[in-house]
C-alpha cells in the first residue's frame, strides 16, 4: 500500500485526554488550557491545508485532533468519501424540498370551472368540497327520537338455572 499523503503516516505521541468540547476557539482550531497549546483539528481542514500545517509546525510540538478512517486514510474535509456522502446527503435534500414546494402548490390549486353558457346569467359558484366557509352558524334543534319499546310477544321468559361453582 502506497501513502497517498504524509498524513497517512502521523501518529498521536502522547494522547490527550482534554475535552475539545470544552476548549475556546472554533471548528478548525481551539486553545487547550491544560497543554497550553492551540488543537487543530485536521478533519475541519483540506488536505492541503493539514499538510501545510504540519510542515510549518516543524519538529516542534503541535497538537492535533483528527479521524483515521478503517483503511487507514486521515479523514480530511476534502475526502473523497465524504463529498459522495455529502452529495448524496444535498441531493436528498434537494429532492425532499421538490416534493414538499409540490406538494404545496397541488394543495393550492383549485379546479378550473368551466364557463357558463352564452345568454344565461351569471350565479354563485357553489362551495367546493372542503372549502371554508366562514358565518353565523344555527344549529338546529332535534328533539331525541325515543327508543323503541320490545314487542311483548317477542320478549322470551323463563327460569334461569345457574350453576355452582
Amino acid at each position: 500500500m502506497t501513502d497517498r499523503s504524509p498524513l497517512d503516516r502521523i501518529s498521536i505521541a502522547s494522547p490527550c485526554s482534554a475535552d475539545w468540547n470544552q476548549m475556546q476557539g472554533d471548528d478548525r482550531r481551539r486553545f487547550c488550557g491544560e497543554c497550553r497549546l492551540h488543537v487543530h483539528d485536521l478533519s475541519r481542514m483540506s488536505e492541503g491545508e493539514a499538510a501545510a500545517l504540519l510542515r510549518q509546525a516543524g519538529p516542534g510540538r503541535v497538537c492535533v485532533r483528527f479521524y483515521r478512517r478503517a483503511d487507514g486514510r486521515v479523514l480530511t474535509r476534502d475526502c473523497p468519501v465524504g463529498l459522495r456522502q455529502k452529495l448524496r446527503w444535498a441531493v436528498a435534500r434537494a429532492i425532499a424540498l421538490w416534493l414538499c414546494v409540490g406538494s404545496a402548490l397541488a394543495a393550492c390549486v383549485r379546479p378550473r370551472q368551466e364557463p357558463a353558457a352564452p345568454g344565461t346569467p351569471p350565479s354563485q359558484p357553489a362551495p367546493l368540497q372542503g372549502e371554508v366557509v366562514m358565518g353565523d352558524v344555527a344549529v338546529p334543534t332535534v328533539p331525541p327520537t325515543p327508543l323503541p319499546l320490545p314487542d311483548p310477544g317477542a320478549v322470551e321468559m323463563g327460569r334461569v338455572r345457574v350453576e355452582p361453582k
